[in-house]
């Protein structure tokens, strides 16, 4: 996640929408889109070879590829805020995690908990609905932040 907003920075992409008055937020969603794309639909696709590995049952295997879908966008978002956070410091990337991760554990620890849920034959649809809520307020609010926090490193 290092690598989202680095190189813009650094050959002048970013200073130049900056300063042409382009809508930032929309930029930053549509690079974040891409990269969860690339990223964490590719994870969710090759999920299902965790059928045979695991020895899960299909239904399981497809609680767990809706349990990424619907919580990697909040990962990747908390993530893209932490490193949008850190991007003008000499060595920000050592501290991405530590931003990100004390944010990112409840997303893992509901995510992992409707899987067990489910496999324990109980309703984790609560669950899966809080997390596909929560990574829809994410992707609304977060690329507004994220623009800010871009905005105040270009300014650094």
């Amino acid at each position: 996640v290092d690598g989202l907003f680095k190189p813009a920075l650094d050959n002048g992409t970013l200073a130049q929408l900056v300063v042409a008055k382009a809508s930032l937020p929309l930029w930053v969603l549509i690079r974040l889109v891409i990269h969860w794309i690339f990223s964490s639909g590719i994870v969710a696709a090759l999920s299902l070879l965790a059928v045979p590995l695991f020895q899960l049952s299909w239904f399981e295997a497809w609680i767990l590829m809706a349990s990424i879908v619907t919580g990697s966008p909040m990962l990747l978002m908390l993530s893209a805020v932490a490193s949008s956070l850190t991007l003008s410091l000499k060595n920000g990337a050592v501290l991405v995690p530590l931003i990100a991760l004390p944010m990112q554990l409840p997303v893992l620890i509901f995510a992992t908990g409707a899987v067990d849920l489910f496999a324990t034959g109980l309703n984790g649809l609560p669950i899966l609905a809080l997390l596909l809520a929560g990574s829809i307020i994410s992707v609304l609010v977060m690329p507004w932040v994220i623009a800010m926090t871009l905005k105040m490193s270009w300014l650094n």
